[in-house]
């Protein structure tokens, strides 16, 4: 099993993610942030946006990766911009 699926599932993500998964990107970020949540960085690559984000209050540190403007994937991250 790999590092990534041996963390815990964080707390934003526990009965969430299917909620967010489907959503337009920009009403995703809203929830996000609503949670304490902040782009801490993104990444494209062959037309995928993968945003981080990061709770400083939790700790926690999300990955949510957006394809033909939809989220597709909402997932921990140990991205080294979650600080």
């Amino acid at each position: 099993m790999s590092a990534e699926r041996d963390r815990p599932v964080p707390s934003a993500l526990r009965d969430r993610s299917p909620v967010l998964r489907g959503m337009d990107p920009v009403t995703a970020l809203r929830v996000l942030a609503s949670r304490g949540f902040a782009n801490a960085g993104t990444s494209i690559v062959r037309g995928a946006v993968a945003g981080i984000y990061f709770n400083p209050q939790t700790g926690e540190c999300l990955q949510v990766t957006s394809v033909r403007g939809r989220v597709a994937n909402v997932s921990p991250s140990g991205d080294s911009r979650c600080r």
